[in-house]
């Protein structure tokens, strides 16, 4: 009697299959807790959403760690706090070309308006660059909260620096020790990076400027500056050669490279991630 013949079977698909879901549920939970969004957030519109927008996304998965890089699409909001006036907002600073969001920036320049006088608040534009390199440090860390100490400050007696021309800003983030935040900052390049230790300070300075330079500060609030360089020029030399525009996007960063016939339209004017005012 000839043995009976059984069919063969490829490889079982619904275990691997089934621990995939779960895995992909798993990232979505860990990335929300680490990154809340907000109940009133709205999200991109839905152009944003067409399927040809999805196919970086999906080459993103399977790319080799060396080379994988995160959709701008994947940046979730940021909490930014101003601590003088107690205004919060849900900033989503990019959109998924990677280009900044008006409606964001506007937002922004309210914040960081000069509110040394409560019944004669100032404002001006913000200057783009160094918002984005505020924006830089706070997704390093994954932390959901910026702390705005100073940003645009109105000429008066006493020299105000950048922030008289808005291309200053002065904050913390939330969670993070001021010594690894300035570490971090100090490594951006064609920038001015301060580095208050008192006590009742301990935030760091960041502007935007053509030559770098870096200095610390251990004076109180209010009282005269004590500052002192804290990196040699020639040092700040080879990090500012080294600058391209994408030192100013969030790490790992880049936008979609859409085909052209499926490019995302502009329905309103928008920034350039390196352009500055």
């Amino acid at each position: 009697m000839s043995p009976v013949l059984k069919p063969r079977r490829g490889p079982p698909l619904a275990g691997p299959l089934l621990l995939a879901a779960i895995a992909w549920g798993i990232l979505e939970v860990c990335d929300q807790a680490r990154w809340p969004v907000p109940a009133d957030y709205a999200p991109p519109s839905s152009h944003e959403f067409e399927p040809a927008a999805f196919v970086p996304l999906l080459a993103d998965a399977f790319a080799e760690p060396s080379t994988h890089y995160r959709s701008f699409a994947r940046l979730p909001p940021v909490h930014v706090h101003n601590l003088n006036t107690g205004e919060s907002a849900d900033i989503l600073l990019y959109d998924l070309r990677g280009t900044l969001r008006p409606e964001a920036l506007e937002r922004l320049d309210q914040l960081l308006c000069d509110s040394t006088k409560p019944d004669e608040v100032r404002c001006a534009p913000m200057d783009r660059r160094t918002i984005q390199l505020m924006f830089r440090a706070a997704y390093h860390f994954g932390r959901g909260e910026v702390v705005l100490i100073s940003g645009y400050r109105q000429a008066r007696t006493r020299q105000e620096g950048l922030h008289a021309q808005g291309r200053a800003i002065d904050f913390k983030l939330t969670g993070v020790r001021p010594g690894d935040l300035a570490n971090f900052v100090r490594g951006f390049p064609r920038a001015g990076i301060g580095v208050y230790t008192h006590p009742r300070t301990q935030y760091v300075h960041v502007d935007s400027r053509e030559r770098s330079y870096q200095w610390a500060d251990s004076s109180a609030p209010g009282a005269p500056g004590t500052e002192w360089p804290i990196a040699s020029p020639e040092a700040l030399l080879r990090l500012d050669r080294s600058y391209t525009p994408e030192s100013d996007w969030p790490e790992r960063t880049q936008p979609p490279p859409l085909p052209a016939r499926h490019a995302i339209p502009n329905e309103e004017p928008s920034i350039a991630p390196s352009a500055r005012d």
